[in-house]
């Protein structure tokens, strides 16, 4: 949904495939169309896996492979901090250690495509900052790997840590370890949407019918430039000065402001000791 929201957003489709293509994986294809999700127009993307799928891949093969590709630099920083991030992850949750990990679902083909996909495509669209909301995570039960899992899953829970999230209920998993990752790989700000001049929208279809809500995901390119409040950080100093010739505030507050004070104001008071 990542992939397929940042397409329908404006990321050029075919410096995507061409991105991929570095990689060196074989026996899939990347299935890119436009659908409606309860009414709602969105880009939908799917992996199809057409030949033999090594779904045991270990961290280092993972790595090795991007490492080898033709990528850029950050597009391979970011691919590998996503997969370590689930590799460091899932060796918490089974008391291992990542170089140790087998890779299950986010090892196999789809999973790299889509996470390598989705990366590439943001990085076409060249933005300097990636803001996220709260994090909806479904609720429910998932079959996996491992059996049947509370949602949201273990590693989701582990990857989410320090990141806003809710659940309104909806009997699904709607976050997955992978777009958990990913999410908190680019993204570094969780909240409202900032104050910005919207420039485009995007939605990305999910698998998935859910009857609460049209299962699609929101992207929004904006440019932040002059919608940024000014801010400053200052200390306030208030004193009662008692028997001063009041001839000296004059020069006083002359040599305040010299010094770099930024507002110097003078109030009466009558007193009686």
């Amino acid at each position: 949904m990542i992939l397929a929201s940042v397409l329908d957003l404006g990321a050029e489709e075919q410096q995507v495939r061409s991105g991929l293509d570095r990689i060196g994986l074989t026996g899939y294809e990347l299935k890119i169309e436009k659908v409606v999700k309860d009414g709602l127009a969105a880009t939908s993307a799917t992996v199809l896996v057409t030949g033999q799928d090594p779904t045991q891949r270990r961290l280092r093969d993972i790595e090795s492979m991007i490492d080898r590709s033709a990528l850029n630099d950050r597009v391979k920083q970011r691919s590998k901090a996503t997969f370590r991030r689930l590799a460091e992850t899932e060796a918490r949750i089974h008391n291992t250690t990542p170089e140790r990990i087998h890779f299950h679902e986010v090892g196999a083909t789809d999973s790299i495509v889509d996470v390598v996909g989705s990366l590439l495509a943001v990085d076409t669209l060249d933005v300097g900052e990636i803001y996220s909301s709260p994090v909806h995570v479904g609720a429910g039960e998932v079959r996996c790997e491992h059996g049947t899992l509370p949602v949201p899953a273990p590693a989701t829970v582990a990857l989410l840590r320090g990141v806003p999230v809710y659940s309104r209920g909806i009997p699904t998993e709607l976050t997955t370890p992978t777009g958990a990752a990913l999410i908190t790989t680019i993204t570094r700000t969780f909240g409202p949407v900032p104050p910005m001049t919207i420039e485009a929208v995007g939605y990305g279809a999910g698998k998935k019918d859910v009857a609460e809500r049209p299962n699609v995901l929101r992207a929004v390119l904006g440019d932040t430039a002059g919608h940024g409040a000014e801010t400053d950080l200052v200390a306030v100093l208030e004193t009662t000065i008692d028997d001063m010739n009041p001839e000296h505030y004059p020069w006083f507050v002359d040599r305040l402001l010299e010094s770099g004070v930024k507002d110097v104001y003078l109030v009466p008071v009558i007193g009686k000791g």
